[in-house]
């Protein structure tokens, strides 16, 4: 049996070595079509990963609490029942791996400097925020501290485009509008300490941030301090679900009624459209490795079934010595198999020293920013990447996409009649 393996593909190399230059023209298009399936589908995970982590970044989390019936009403300036005990709770919740909480107070207000007004998402932040987003990290000017001696005028970071928009600098005062809990109309004079620069100007355009003690005395005149959420960062994204029912069941064995004041949800849970466009998304990285394929195996059946055609009287002359059917079929489909794998691997090896490069470099889509903006606001600065998922569909097709152009030529070519193939005859 293994010299009849043998021989299969003795002669299979020997055939596509008689032609070098169809063979090498096959090989070439194997690998273009290849690296460009491999780049697209590199490509699109990069910007798949910067649309969740643009999310992630952006304020949600990884897991948030919230009271109980959020994802029914969606009110993010809902508030907590006892953040205070909350804080408790959570120092006591014991886990080894590390994670990161900060409590948060939404207000939707609007921002006045003469004649210019907008209006904006307020959160009210503790400096553990800096533990999970990236704002800190996006400061272009000023700090982060949000702490104030002043108790009628209340520091507040501002985006970029608000800044430019409005004319303003680090120092300069602008107006601050909301509403109280009693859903009264209140104002404040804010001073700017600080100036944050998003990959999104949509959001530098939407967002403000103040400190939450500040903002719960703005919307009560109670000393009690208020919060909206807490806000939990993982530092290994894929165990969030993991962290999810650890953090659950250990709350639940502090405050038993926990379930019946507030909801632990996922960044899934609280974004379900992105994680379903992501979802779908996903499953067309196949699609492109089977468009890219099947266009490169209409070439590949073509040549091979023109070998065929060149071969008939060699064909003829192996049945008639003995070569039965299966032998003649598994020649040609090895055939195909050398050519695709080879191309492959060439275009694999081409595709990821590309990729690999612009990881680690960036590719910057800046002339799509707009575009980019619709998609959740990820960032123009796409780093490819592939999964091991990827590389294992590559391959699974091309093996199909070699096995799909060689059935027909192996089909004629076992149809053939030794006799009349040796005389051609037909």
């Amino acid at each position: 049996m293994i010299e009849i393996v043998k021989i299969i593909f003795k002669i299979a190399f020997r055939n596509l070595i008689r032609n070098k230059k169809r063979t090498t023209i096959l090989i070439i298009a194997a690998s273009i079509a290849c690296s460009g399936a491999t780049f697209i589908v590199a490509l699109m995970n990069g910007l798949y990963y910067n649309m969740y982590q643009a999310t992630i970044d952006a304020g949600p989390g990884h897991l948030q609490i919230r009271p109980k019936n959020f994802i029914q009403t969606r009110k993010f300036s809902e508030l907590l029942e006892n953040p205070e005990e909350l804080k408790t709770i959570l120092k006591k919740v014991k886990i080894n791996k590390p994670f990161y909480y900060s409590f948060r107070l939404e207000r939707e207000g609007i921002l006045r400097k003469d004649i210019h007004s907008t209006g904006i998402m307020i959160y009210g932040i503790d400096p553990e925020e800096k533990m999970v987003s990236v704002f800190d990290d996006w400061l272009i000017k000023g700090e982060f501290n949000l702490k104030s001696s002043y108790s009628n005028i209340i520091p507040i970071l501002i985006g970029k485009g608000l800044a430019d928009e409005y004319d303003v600098d680090i120092g300069d005062r602008i107006v601050l509008t909301t509403t109280n809990l009693n859903a009264e109309v209140i104002s404040v004079m804010t001073e700017i300490k600080g100036i944050f620069q998003t990959p999104s100007e949509s959001f530098d355009k939407s967002l403000a941030f103040i400190d939450r003690e500040a903002l719960s005395k703005l919307i009560s005149n109670q000393t009690h301090i208020y919060a909206t959420s807490v806000v939990f960062n993982i530092k290994n994204p894929k165990l969030v679900q993991e962290y999810k029912n650890i953090l659950l069941n250990q709350i639940i064995n502090i405050v038993k009624e926990f379930s019946q004041n507030y909801a632990l949800l996922t960044y899934e849970e609280l974004q379900p459209a992105l994680t379903k466009i992501i979802e779908i998304s996903q499953q067309f990285n196949t699609l492109f490795y089977a468009i890219f394929m099947f266009a490169f195996a209409f070439t590949l059946f073509e040549s091979i079934l023109i070998s065929v055609f060149e071969r008939t009287r060699e064909i003829g002359i192996i049945r008639a010595i003995g070569g039965g059917p299966i032998f003649i079929f598994l020649e040609i489909l090895i055939e195909s198999l050398i050519v695709t794998i080879s191309g492959i691997l060439m275009g694999f090896i081409i595709s990821y020293g590309i990729i690999l490069y612009f990881y680690f470099h960036g590719l910057n889509l800046i002339w799509y920013k707009e575009s980019l903006e619709l998609l959740n606001n990820a960032s123009t600065l796409i780093r490819p990447y592939l999964t091991w998922k990827d590389v294992s569909d590559l391959f699974f097709i091309s093996v199909i996409t070699s096995i799909l152009a060689a059935a027909y030529p192996g089909y004629r070519a076992i149809r053939l009649n030794p006799v009349e193939a040796i005389y051609n005859k037909k």
